[in-house]
């Protein structure tokens, strides 16, 4: 794992093998953590770890679906974007579709 130390507004860039880059700056410092901002090319899916490895615990789709109906019963689980809970279990919004 390499460490880097950064200081507010200040950024590291990571480009991967394919040369798709990922911009990560400090964007503010509090006593409780730390906060990033990041800039990417589109192709790149940025998640917290925890949110990732949710994701990849869910049931993947299959290749051949025989409906609509088929499809959204094997279809992971749609997250919400400010509390990222399944939307389902999403309390931020009252029980509102994110």
């Amino acid at each position: 794992m390499l460490v880097l130390g950064r200081k507010l507004n200040e950024a590291v860039r990571i480009t991967t093998p394919g040369g798709e880059t990922v911009e990560v700056t400090v964007a503010r410092i509090d006593r409780g953590g730390v906060r990033l901002g990041f800039a990417a090319d589109p192709a790149v899916r940025i998640d917290r770890l925890e949110v990732a490895e949710r994701r990849a615990a869910a049931p993947a789709v299959g290749p051949r679906v025989a409906g609509a109906r088929a499809l959204a019963a094997m279809r992971a689980p749609a997250f919400c974007r400010r509390c990222d809970f399944p939307a389902a279990d999403c309390r931020c919004h009252g029980g509102a579709k994110p």
